[in-house]
């Protein structure tokens, strides 16, 4: 939920954003700030897409099980290893 207020002679728009951290922008007008409150609440509202591709993704997360593998390997030798 998104709030416009006036804080020391400027208008305030308090929102949280996408990840739900909580943000505040400044503006100098009234109309500004309305404007800026009433676009945060449409960008809430859409739907959001992925900010990375998932084959890379995928990969990452593939490379690390592989280092996971070696190093339990290393560490507990071939009876830690689950094929």
């Amino acid at each position: 939920m998104a709030c416009v207020r006036k804080r020391r002679e400027k208008w305030v728009v308090d929102y949280r954003d996408s990840w739900g951290r909580r943000r505040w922008v400044t503006c100098r007008t009234k109309r500004e700030a309305d404007t800026l409150c009433a676009e945060r609440q449409r960008e809430a509202r859409q739907a959001t897409r992925p900010a990375v591709d998932p084959d890379v993704v995928w990969g990452k997360l593939a490379s690390m099980a592989e280092g996971a593998r070696i190093a339990s390997k290393r560490f507990w030798g071939n009876a830690a290893v689950h094929n």
